[in-house]
């Protein structure tokens, strides 16, 4: 497989680091009950004696490592074992993952074979590497997977709502975890509580008085940053949100009006109730 991954040492997967060798490990990925990211794998194949022996003799391990951008989130799962069960909340993630498959090394070992590539004879070392303990030695590839469902769950986190004395509705950008909406609370007992109402009434319009105009905003701000949108998006998550899940966002012949809208209908066409963008408020001062 071509990459461009460069090891002083061969890796099973890279080029023609080994030769007549491969590693596939296969596996399958679901959403259980919109808690968690399971993968399971079904399959590990090493076509290369000395890998497998490697492998029986306890050198070596598997690693998949996950990372999802848009929460921040990362882990490297370990194991040795074909039917292994590997689990992470949807609390940490959104959008899409990357997965990244490794061959590293459970102990420090000298690391020679007939199978390596004849390039790797002619240093010094007559092709005879130290491998310490983390070492990679193989590579499986890596992947891009969409979590569809927990779309809905990264517009949860991206909002927050807070009550305050203020008759108007605002929209807060300075907190770089969520966008806060602020919202008139109920002063008097015979006021209407504005959020309450809406949510249960008519969760419809809450759309168009919350969400919509906060995200007019939050689009409109992250277009402002200019050359300093890079940094401006891996400071804010609510922004690395945004500028994962909507298509050109920094497109200035489309409003972020329009982008609003369209972000809102995919929202709803995951037919789910709307009060799932409707958090737990934050408590006022």
């Amino acid at each position: 497989m071509k990459e461009s991954i460069s090891l002083p040492h061969p890796v099973l997967g890279i080029d023609d680091d080994i030769k007549d060798s491969s590693f596939q490990i296969g596996f399958i990925t679901q959403i259980i009950n919109d808690e968690s990211f399971k993968i399971t794998i079904n399959s590990i194949d090493i076509k290369n004696d000395y890998f497998n022996k490697l492998l029986n003799d306890g050198l070596i391990e598997f690693n998949i490592w996950l990372l999802c951008s848009s929460t921040f989130h990362h882990t490297n799962f370990r194991f040795t074992a074909q039917e292994t069960e590997l689990e992470v909340s949807l609390e940490n993630l959104a959008n899409h993952l990357e997965l990244e498959i490794f061959i590293t090394a459970k102990d420090g070992f000298e690391y020679y074979d007939t199978s390596f590539n004849e390039d790797y004879l002619l240093g010094q070392n007559k092709g005879v590497f130290t491998i310490r303990r983390g070492d990679i030695v193989g590579w499986g590839g890596k992947m891009r997977i969409s979590l569809g469902e927990s779309f809905i769950n990264s517009a949860q986190r991206m909002f927050q709502f807070k009550p305050n004395s203020n008759p108007y509705v605002e929209i807060d950008l300075t907190d770089q975890n969520c966008i806060i909406v602020n919202y008139p609370k109920k002063l008097n007992e015979d006021d209407v509580d504005m959020m309450n109402y809406l949510t249960k009434s008519n969760p419809f319009v809450s759309l168009q008085i919350f969400i919509i105009p906060a995200l007019i905003e939050a689009i409109s701000e992250i277009r402002k940053q200019g050359e300093n949108k890079d940094d401006f998006i891996n400071d804010y998550s609510w922004a690395m949100i945004l500028h994962e899940t909507i298509d050109g966002i920094t497109d200035e012949s489309v409003t972020p009006s329009l982008l609003a809208q369209e972000y809102v209908t995919n929202l709803l066409r995951k037919n789910r109730p709307l009060s799932h963008l409707l958090l737990t408020e934050l408590k006022g001062n």
